[in-house]
């Protein structure tokens, strides 16, 4: 609809045009005495049709032609061969619609009009040149925006890249952090088990080539299903319990079975579970312990990580581990993504992620 009006409001430029320059010149050499003789008897004899008529389609044919034209003009390589060959189709069509409305009986006659083409009238060429000239200018006007508009979508298509660059090196500095960060807390471990008990230290070297072929499998992709997260999530507490022994035990719960194929950012998870080991489950005497929840909740994901550890204090700065989560729920989780913490006897880190749940 929108290039309907578009089309009626060119045509009825183009119009207007050709009404204004035909009086301008009409009346412009009354001044200065040129006498129309047997062409201006014709026009006369046909004031209404040539006048109103002609030029109404004159000037919607121009448009028509113009609009073809757009579609193949980039065939012709030379941009003042463009101009030429407009302006030729233009008279051509002009000169038929003239011999057509001009003629005595009101029809098309090869044979005149042929002659008509090259037994041009000085007034013929003056009055036939307006719908010519305005239509190549808005032939030029077009091509004007059409440069503009290539000029601006290439500018967005290099912001859009741009973007893509930035939030994939974002991305790639997150994960990069994440993972030495991880391994020289769970290396400080197996120093010291080596002597002590070297059995303990083997495992856990073991279950450190499982967490960290899964990292590097995956280091190229930037989401990974649920149950590959929650798997990586045990190797790590698995380490841990190595450690810490009967000092800590930990619970998953997934309320919906195929919430587990549904994709989520990596190494989403880990590091809040990383954090509340480090930070709070090391630091009390009793047994420490975490739970992981996963569910729907208002039609977003709900993973839940909570801990029987030291309470996050009232002035709480969030660290790297939880500044790291924020980052990629920004950049991944879409548009209403967050985390939200809650205190308590199980102090709860929430991550709510947009994931469409409707089409596991």
């Amino acid at each position: 609809m929108a290039k309907v009006f578009t089309f009626l409001g060119e045509w009825i430029f183009l119009t207007i045009i050709k009404f204004a320059l035909g009086a301008i010149s009409y009346f412009s050499l009354q001044e200065f005495g040129v006498k129309f003789g047997t062409v201006g008897d014709t026009i006369n004899s046909n004031a209404f049709n040539y006048i109103f008529l002609g030029n109404i389609t004159q000037a919607g044919t121009a448009l028509v032609i113009l609009k073809i034209y757009l579609r193949y003009h980039h065939y012709i390589y030379n941009k003042f061969f463009r101009y030429i060959i407009l302006a030729i189709l233009l008279y051509f069509s002009e000169s038929l619609i003239d011999h057509v409305i001009l003629s005595s009986s009101g029809s098309f006659n090869l044979t005149n009009f042929i002659k008509d083409l090259f037994h041009i009238h000085i007034l013929e060429l003056v009055f036939g040149s307006h719908i010519i000239i305005a239509t190549l200018f808005l032939y030029a006007y077009s091509q004007k925006e059409r440069i503009r508009s290539e000029k601006m979508v290439k500018q967005d298509y290099e912001m859009a890249v741009l973007q893509e660059l930035k939030t994939k090196a974002e991305l790639e500095a997150l994960q990069a952090k994440i993972n030495p960060h991880f391994l020289y807390n769970a290396l400080n471990s197996v120093a010291s088990l080596i002597h002590d008990n070297p059995d303990k230290a083997e495992k856990m070297v073991l279950l450190l080539a499982k967490f960290f072929r899964y990292s590097t499998n995956a280091k190229s992709q930037y989401y990974s299903s649920l149950s590959d997260e929650l798997e990586m999530v045990k190797t790590y507490l698995e380490v841990e319990k190595v450690r810490f022994e009967d000092r800590l035990s930990y619970e998953i719960q997934v309320e919906n079975p195929q919430l587990l194929y549904l994709q989520i950012p990596q190494f989403l998870i880990q590091p809040i579970v990383e954090n509340a080991i480090k930070h709070s489950i090391s630091k009390i005497s009793t047994q420490g312990k975490i739970r992981i929840l996963i569910q729907e909740e208002n039609k977003q994901l709900l993973i839940e990580i909570a801990d029987n550890g030291v309470p996050f204090p009232e002035n709480f700065q969030v660290g790297y581990g939880l500044r790291s989560t924020q980052e990629k729920l920004r950049l991944l989780g879409g548009k209403d993504a967050r985390m939200e913490i809650e205190n308590g006897d199980f102090k709860k880190i929430k991550l709510f992620l947009n994931i469409n749940l409707d089409n596991k």
